[in-house]
């Protein structure tokens, strides 16, 4: 496997947190190794969650180059605009923004487009480990990009990167298709009629 990114600072910012005892100090810990500073302009933020808002309402044109630098992901959906930071180190349970984002969409949208790109890509978690290997290798040394980390199965998260993309792109021109109407418009995934007709035999489910 390629190891992409600054290995020896990323051990070392990770051994500072995962010492830290309290997650007030984690973040602290995080904030000052630089995993939460906009790289197109310097600015500190307190969180993933603020880094990614920052991004999106202060960088629209960010390129992806940029985005990746910043350790930040757009939603592969291509129904959404959310911005998504892949940092994990302060969460407990080692999950990113990108995570919470897909999983409370999922929950609220059960028919929606998230909760089919999910489906067809097997799990957000392969996802995040996916988004997180692409940034990784695409953002400059010494960026809070080129220090993110995969999490577990990061040996095969190439593979996941790969499979993850080819799928969710299957399942957004199927979401495009199917919920494109007659005058060309594409209509919101969740307003799409689910109900089987009458005469569907369901034994074939």
């Amino acid at each position: 496997m390629l190891e992409c990114g600054d290995t020896a600072a990323r051990d070392s910012y990770l051994a500072k947190i995962n010492a830290a005892s309290t997650a007030a100090a984690r973040t602290s810990a995080a904030i000052e190794a630089g995993l939460f500073t906009c790289s197109i302009c310097a600015q500190v933020c307190e969180s993933g969650a603020k880094l990614a808002k920052h991004i999106q309402g202060a960088h629209p044109n960010a390129t992806a180059q940029g985005l990746a630098n910043c350790g930040v992901a757009k939603c592969p959906d291509p129904s959404c605009t959310t911005l998504y930071c892949l940092v994990t180190a302060t969460d407990c349970s080692s999950r990113c923004h990108m995570y919470t984002h897909f999983k409370s969409f999922s929950g609220r949208y059960a028919s929606g487009s998230h909760a089919a790109i999910e489906r067809t890509a097997g799990s957000v978690t392969a996802m995040c480990h996916a988004a997180a290997a692409e940034a990784r290798c695409l953002a400059r040394p010494g960026t809070p990009g080129s220090m993110l980390t995969v999490g577990k199965g990061s040996s095969t998260a190439e593979a996941r990167l790969a499979g993850g993309h080819a799928t969710a792109a299957a399942a957004a021109a199927a979401i495009r298709s199917a919920t494109k109407g007659a005058d060309g418009a594409i209509r919101p995934a969740d307003t799409l009629n689910t109900m089987p007709a009458a005469d569907f035999d369901l034994s074939v489910m």
